[in-house]
């Protein structure tokens, strides 16, 4: 049999060499930020990702979160060429959305002040 399954997966060699063909073609049209903090302090950097893709989403942009786990988050830091003191937290990526783009709806101003009631 020609199938090579990945751990755990239940995917085909095949499956796992069209998802990173996939992965490929949407990095190719997006802006890319890669998150780094110093070791142990990854919190902040989530904090950060969440700031900056609620900012995406608001001016209209799609965001999409990339984390890498164990060797591939080795390689990628080294890559990245981090100093030893560092680590990656995430990798965003940032582009407008295919399709039709429906702009966010604006609360109006105010809304969400409320006095003795909800």
């Amino acid at each position: 049999m020609n199938r090579k399954i990945t751990p755990g997966s239940g995917e085909t060699q095949k499956d796992v060499e069209e998802r990173a063909l996939n992965q490929k073609r949407w990095f190719k049209n997006s802006s890319v930020v890669a998150v780094c903090t110093t070791s142990g302090q990854s919190v902040n950097g989530w904090l950060a990702v969440e700031n900056m893709s609620l900012s995406a989403v608001a001016e209209g942009l799609g965001s999409n979160i990339i984390s890498y786990w164990d060797q591939e988050k080795k390689e990628v830091e080294k890559v990245l060429g981090l100093p030893a003191d560092y680590e990656i937290t995430c990798v965003l990526k940032f582009g407008v959305p295919a399709g039709e783009v429906t702009p966010p709806k604006r609360r109006p101003e105010f809304n969400w002040l409320h006095k003795n009631k909800f």
